[in-house]
């Protein structure tokens, strides 16, 4: 996502538009800005599936990002349902400033 909100909006699944109007989106976004560049690259867990040999996947993440003031965790799920990726469901949650 980089912090580019067309980028997150442009990817949305249509659930997911409803959960995060634009005004949603550029607050995320802005959350990410306020929290800095991370230390460290994040540490990544999860997996991409395939429901029918290489068609329908879909996969979920879940990431441990520490950034210079905090710890961030954010899970995410995507799926590639017509032609291209998008999330399916997004939590974001930054811990408090050390």
């Amino acid at each position: 996502m980089q912090r580019n909100v067309k980028f997150f909006g442009d990817h949305l699944s249509p659930a997911m538009r409803l959960q995060y109007p634009p005004s949603a989106q550029q607050d995320l976004v802005n959350q990410l800005n306020k929290l800095g560049e991370p230390v460290s690259p994040p540490n990544v867990e999860g997996e991409i599936v395939f429901q029918s040999h290489f068609f329908d996947p879909n996969g979920v993440f879940h990431a441990r990002i520490n950034y210079p003031a905090r710890g961030a965790e954010i899970n995410v799920a995507v799926s590639h349902p017509d032609g291209r990726w998008q999330i399916d469901e997004l939590t974001f949650a930054a811990e408090t400033p050390r």
